[in-house]
């Protein structure tokens, strides 16, 4: 049961990082915690006991001291209380720190219970067992903590987001308290939405949306925009089930607030969209056909709505594919995945001027053989306005004419899970009912002939 808490021609722009015209696992859980501190924090199996006061009166010889089973009670309570909507349960943890951590971990929950989870669940899965010195006073431990999550019909697995709790008891037998929480930096997917000030959420059937509070009067209106062009996007896949059928989007209008959510470094680049990868390791990379993740979209909605919409579409595209790819996917026939999100991005379909136009910027590149293109996009979603690039999507358009849009569709969804060539070529050969080898041969011999 859901939890409710959270140029006129052919190319002028790129996948993902173009120019505007106008999870899984245990293993996965440790390498996020391991590095949730952003490469700058301490490890916790480094951190060592603090505090010189003497040690309160008690049993003779007895210590503060932190255990694992203790810090995954501790973190378990918070869990429940977010379930419940507890919020004095889940502020109980953080008796006695300071006014602003109490302010931000109120807001936090407050967010959170917008958003509608089908699991939620604080785990600390690296903490070692610390005591105090013999004689000093409190025990003091810090530790990465992993903020695990699935948002109902959107995530196709569990995300994590990378947080570093400080944790103390002050006592023997005291209670354990969480001093201090801050975001683990952008390698581990903070900051989320729900990190930032009073959020609000706009749900529309094909998109949830995220925006700051002061915000929502036009996070309406971005929400429809946003909507129109995921409707679309969904309405034009003819293959097989499994693709995203709903959207994760943060919205703003300010570049700063663009720039940093989800672990982003999108201030460098005049782009209105942006689609990062959340896995249970965290979310740093950009959206690729050749990994697997749950996307969020993040977008500047400052711009006139049908430029927006536009910008959504190569975006949208990926991560109406994403839940395709189950582990990594780098099949040597991605040239039919970047095709597909290429002929989406730039509005192909059947209008012949665009695709000539294609083929003319295939052509200045002086680089065409007549063979399919041969692409490895992994850890990358931008793909350049090179050779690679033109063929791939005219390739795509070819084979959906050819063939139709449910053939050629299948052939792009089985393309995440064909290992080598021969695999690819058997794929084809079963769905179209021709070879590979004469496909190529007919799809070259037709760019010629737009030439």
């Amino acid at each position: 049961m859901p939890v409710g808490l959270f140029v006129s021609g052919a190319v002028r722009r790129r996948r993902a990082g173009r120019l505007l015209p106008g999870l899984a696992g245990v293993a996965a859980l440790a390498v996020l915690t391991a590095g949730c501190g952003g490469g700058d924090a301490k490890d916790a199996k480094d951190v060592k006991p603090s505090g010189s006061a003497a040690a309160p009166a008690g049993a003779q010889g007895a210590v503060a001291q932190i255990t694992k089973a203790e810090v995954k009670a501790l973190l378990d309570a918070q869990t429940q209380a977010l379930k419940a909507g507890d919020e004095a349960a889940f502020l109980a943890a953080y008796e006695g720190a300071d006014a602003a951590v109490l302010a931000e971990r109120r807001r936090t929950f407050a967010n959170l219970r917008l958003v509608p989870f089908d699991s939620v669940e604080f785990t600390a899965p690296t903490a070692p067992e610390v005591k105090a010195a013999e004689g000093s006073g409190p025990a003091e431990l810090e530790v990465p903590v992993v903020f695990m999550h699935r948002i109902t019909g959107i995530d196709a697995v569990p995300v994590g987001e990378g947080y570093r709790y400080r944790i103390v008891r002050t006592a023997p037998g005291g209670p354990l308290r969480i001093a201090h929480a801050e975001g683990g930096g952008g390698s581990v997917g903070y900051p989320a939405p729900w990190d930032q000030g009073e959020m609000a959420v706009v749900a529309r059937p094909h998109v949830l949306l995220l925006a700051a509070k002061a915000d929502q009067a036009k996070a309406e209106g971005w929400a429809d925009t946003a909507e129109t062009a995921a409707a679309a996007g969904v309405a034009t896949w003819r293959g097989p089930a499994g693709t995203a059928s709903r959207f994760l989007v943060y919205g703003t209008a300010e570049r700063i607030g663009y720039a940093k959510m989800f672990g982003g470094e999108k201030g460098t680049r005049n782009a209105s969209t942006d689609c990062r990868l959340a896995t249970a390791a965290g979310a740093a990379t950009p959206c690729s056909l050749a990994v697997a993740g749950s996307p969020r979209l993040t977008v500047d909605f400052s711009g006139k709505p049908a430029a927006t919409a536009e910008a959504l579409v190569g975006p949208l595209t990926d991560a109406l594919l994403s839940p395709l790819c189950k582990e990594t996917c780098k099949g040597r026939a991605s040239w039919v995945l970047e095709g597909y999100s290429l002929v989406q991005d730039w509005g192909l379909g059947n209008d012949d001027g665009m695709v000539r136009g294609t083929v003319q910027e295939l052509f200045k590149q002086r680089e065409f053989t007549g063979k399919l293109p041969s692409l490895d996009r992994s850890g990358s979603s931008v793909l350049s306005l090179d050779a690679d690039g033109y063929a791939a999507a005219l390739a795509m358009h070819r084979l959906t004419e050819k063939f139709g849009a449910e053939k050629a569709h299948t052939v792009a969804a089985g393309a995440f899970g064909t290992p080598d060539d021969a695999a690819f070529a058997a794929l084809f050969r079963s769905t179209t009912g021709t070879d590979l080898a004469a496909f190529e041969k007919d799809w070259a011999a037709w760019v010629r002939a737009k030439a």
